[in-house]
């Protein structure tokens, strides 16, 4: 497994800190990943507005990615947050795992209703409209490219929530359609499926 360190901004990043957090990313796998195979992991250090920043994002074999991040006063208490929170993911992931094989032949449920998909149609209508009114083509800040995955909803959804990425682009396992997942600013999801012109 490969462990990455990378200090941001005027933080110093010494042995000690290192060592620190690679003990208790030790200590998260020994006792709370259960069985996830790790392949590579991240560990971010820095300092923004006075406030230590710890981020980690961990890559599994699954092409599974988990982020967690915490920023606290002082840089150790980010860290032992970081990885409670990283823990907290670990355990989630295993559950929904847990529970989607529990369900036994019942991967035909759908998460949302026709009435709820005419109401996200609307409300991305109107805000692609406020966007493209308040500016035309505003600058891109981030490329990246990433592997189109086919997946189920439920398994995009699962992804997304352990990653914390806004928006997931994804095939759907059911209609082999593409389909994009966002986060709504009230917590819930919307989904937009790209089809064919008849």
């Amino acid at each position: 497994m490969d462990l990455h360190h990378t200090a941001r901004g005027s933080l110093v990043l010494t042995d000690a800190i290192r060592q620190y957090a690679e003990d208790k990313f030790q200590k998260v796998l020994d006792h709370h990943s259960f069985g996830i195979p790790i392949q590579r992991a991240f560990f971010t250090y820095g300092i923004e507005r006075y406030m230590h920043k710890f981020t980690i994002l961990v890559y599994a074999s699954m092409h599974l990615k988990i982020r967690a991040e915490a920023s606290t006063k002082d840089l150790y208490a980010s860290i032992d947050a970081a990885f409670s929170i990283l823990e907290a993911k670990f355990k989630k992931y295993h559950d929904l795992v847990k529970e989607h094989h529990k369900k036994s032949g019942s991967i035909n449920q759908h998460l949302l209703w026709e009435d709820d998909t005419e109401i996200i149609n609307r409300e991305i209508d109107s805000e692609n409209f406020k966007e493209m009114k308040e500016a035309l083509l505003p600058p891109v800040t981030r490329n990246s490219k990433q592997i189109l995955k086919t997946l189920l909803l439920e398994e995009a959804i699962m992804k997304m929530e352990l990653s914390d990425e806004p928006c997931m682009v994804f095939k759907d396992e059911r209609s082999l359609n593409l389909m994009a997942l966002y986060k709504r600013h009230n917590g819930t999801y919307g989904v937009s499926e790209v089809v064919e012109p008849d």
